[in-house]
């Protein structure tokens, strides 16, 4: 992407605006780009303008793993399912109740990993909170650590 990459970046989204069979992949490139450069609020403009398709995931991502964990339930509230799985984007929930845990707001970041459906993230939800826990801390929090922990370990074992 040389606009991207020469500071030109309304000049890439008009070339990608005018590639029909390409756009998609250009302006997600573009996305990205503004991802990579912790552009988090450019990104998702670019993302919601001009309808990128199968971003946001990654942005809301990008969101949660730069301690923004409100923006990343926004936008993940905002992508449109790609099927009827309720769960699609569960792959998202541990980075979410981490981000959460990390900001001390660990209420928010249980009620992300409880309503987690697929029990392998939600296992790794729980799991993340529980560090933060401990991080916070060790001496304190190691009572509510070992029980988070022990309701990730049930939802471990719970997998077939």
């Amino acid at each position: 992407m040389h606009y991207v990459e020469s500071g030109d970046v309304d000049q890439a989204v008009k070339l990608a605006r005018s590639l029909s069979t390409a756009k998609n992949l250009i302006l997600t490139e573009i996305v990205r780009y503004y991802l990579a450069n912790k552009q988090y609020d450019q990104a998702l403009k670019i993302a919601q303008r001009e309808d990128v398709q199968g971003v946001l995931p990654d942005v809301a991502l990008a969101y949660a793993e730069a301690g923004k964990p409100e923006q990343a339930l926004r936008v993940a509230k905002s992508v449109k399912p790609l099927s009827n799985n309720p769960a699609y984007l569960d792959w998202l929930m541990p980075a979410f109740a981490r981000s959460f845990a990390q900001q001390g707001q660990f209420e928010q970041a249980l009620q992300v990993a409880q309503a987690t459906q697929n029990k392998q993230y939600k296992s790794q939800a729980l799991t993340a909170i529980a560090a933060q826990y401990i991080a916070k801390d060790r001496v304190a929090n190691r009572s509510k650590a070992t029980e988070i922990l022990d309701q990730a370990l049930k939802v471990a074992l719970s997998i077939k």
